[in-house]
């Protein structure tokens, strides 16, 4: 199950102040009822895409998923753009502004977000498997692994976030 706010003008959909209260509640109802959190179940991906120019990308990429070049909105962060598919067939794309590069360089990454209490865990199997931690300085609430070739993925929980 997941709880979250849809923005009705973007479609985007936000975990808000309420959204926590709510899920806490149901955690405490589920709890009463003899039920029990399975977090390593509970995954989430979006996909991720470094731009100059996220604007008229992230129009590109709208219409393509979602049939509509309107799908776009703000994220909370000002230099980040998404793509959200109001009906929720497709991962969420978001754009991330960088600096004009030569190609080619790893322009799509993976945002795996996990429960907090699996993130280490699932890290510790994929650096097992071959994987590398390139940076783990904003953890717990990300930590960026490359596979063996060097393509990395974001490791994302909700934790000491803004």
């Amino acid at each position: 199950m997941a709880v979250s706010t849809v923005d009705e003008g973007t479609g985007g959909r936000w975990v808000t102040a309420d959204d926590v209260e709510l899920a806490h509640t149901i955690t405490g109802l589920a709890r009463e009822r003899g039920l029990t959190a399975v977090p390593g179940e509970v995954a989430q991906l979006e996909l991720a895409l470094d731009t100059v120019d996220e604007t008229e990308v992230a129009r590109f990429w709208s219409a393509l998923l979602t049939g509509g070049a309107g799908s776009t909105g703000s994220d909370t962060a000002p230099q980040v753009l998404d793509v959200f598919d109001p009906t929720n067939r497709v991962p969420n794309v978001w754009f991330q502004k960088t600096d004009a590069h030569q190609i080619p360089r790893q322009r799509w990454h993976l945002d795996l977000w996990l429960a907090p209490e699996v993130a280490d865990e699932r890290i510790a199997a994929a650096v097992a498997a071959g994987g590398t931690v390139i940076d783990a300085s904003d953890a717990p609430s990300y930590t960026v692994l490359a596979d063996p070739d060097g393509n990395k993925v974001c490791v994302c929980t909700a934790l000491d976030r803004a």
